[in-house]
């Protein structure tokens, strides 16, 4: 099996955006001593615990830092932005750093807010699938002419491996078409008898339209971990509450503690009633344990772990504790 990291550039109380980025740097070099197979950055936009939303510009700054770990993007937030734009970035990226780069496209335009920022507007924009595919034009075109009378002036022959992160069976079969590989947004609408459907059905036609090509599914997790179960606790409980997304996921002003969060315990025993994500809670064991049902039922073999806990010692603790557990059962690398 290979495992992965997705970092949000987490906000610890107390803590700056700027030392937010250098967190994210320093946990992608502890995943790479630690042989994690890949590391990966989101983007998101106007909410007060995540550092990242220029993902590219941090994925460039991780490769520098970073020798052979593979860098990945989960994902860049499409929707926004022009499918020319997008081809050309990423050419770019991958004129300077051959096979290392990872891009996965998402359809979350963000809140009406972002929407307005950005200029953005579903009714006088193209399709979210309308722009996968004329990104794909931009990124495939061999030759100086270009049907949309325009292209992306920069070219390589670098390998450009595209996911596509969805949820639906619409975009998974889009992604099967193109031959793009698949993130199956499990960790943020855990239905795991749609989650297998869509898997089945992107395998199947992907098959059809590639059948020389090898098909890749990512599965995320939410993971909290630690060498306690009162630590584990203190650490899980804050991430309950944080993925409720109260206020657009602003209700606190940094990424939240024990104690933020310390006058509203009352109610935990109601989180699991208005919860719609699950994390994996509990010791590295009972993780790769439920990790290992998920690959065997679903044939997965590849997962992105997302160790979103504060306090950059405590996530550096969560990939060890993984690394350790599975080294020992499989007395090898964790990749």
């Amino acid at each position: 099996m290979k495992f992965s990291i997705l970092d949000q550039g987490l906000i610890d109380k107390n803590t700056s955006s700027e030392q937010a980025l250098s967190n994210t740097i320093e946990l992608a070099k502890n995943a790479e001593k630690l042989g994690y197979f890949s590391f990966w950055v989101s983007e998101h936009h106007n909410v007060h615990s995540f550092s990242i939303s220029c993902p590219e510009i941090v994925m460039m700054q991780l490769a520098q830092q970073t020798k052979n770990l593979k860098i990945g993007v989960a994902s860049i937030l499409l929707n926004l932005y022009s499918a020319l734009r997008t081809a050309e970035t990423i050419n770019t990226m991958t004129t300077f750093f051959k096979d290392r780069f990872l891009f996965s496209l998402g359809s979350n335009p963000g809140t009406k807010l972002i929407q307005q920022a950005f200029n953005y507007s579903s009714q006088n924009s193209l399709s979210y699938q309308q722009k996968i595919k004329e990104l794909f034009h931009y990124l495939n075109l061999k030759t100086k002419k270009s049907s949309k009378k325009v292209r992306s002036v920069i070219q390589n022959q670098a390998n450009k491996e595209i996911f596509i992160t969805t949820f639906t069976l619409r975009n998974a079969i889009l992604a099967a078409k193109l031959g793009a590989n698949l993130i199956i947004a499990h960790n943020l609408f855990p239905n795991f008898l749609n989650t297998k459907k869509i898997i089945k059905i992107y395998r199947k036609t992907f098959e059809k339209y590639w059948p020389n090509k090898q098909s890749q599914v990512i599965f995320p997790s939410f993971i909290v971990t630690s060498t306690t179960k009162t630590e584990i606790q203190k650490l899980a409980t804050p991430l309950k509450f944080f993925l409720l997304g109260e206020n657009d996921f602003n209700k606190y002003q940094s990424f939240p503690t024990w104690e933020d969060v310390s006058t509203r315990l009352h109610k935990e025993a109601e989180l699991d009633l208005k919860s719609k994500i699950f994390p994996l809670i509990g010791s590295a064991k009972y993780i790769l344990d439920e990790l290992e049902k998920i690959a065997n039922d679903l044939e997965i073999d590849h997962f992105l772990l997302i160790p979103m806990v504060n306090q950059i010692e405590n996530r550096i603790k969560i990939l060890e504790l993984i690394a350790n557990e599975f080294k020992r059962r499989q007395n090898a690398k964790i990749c």
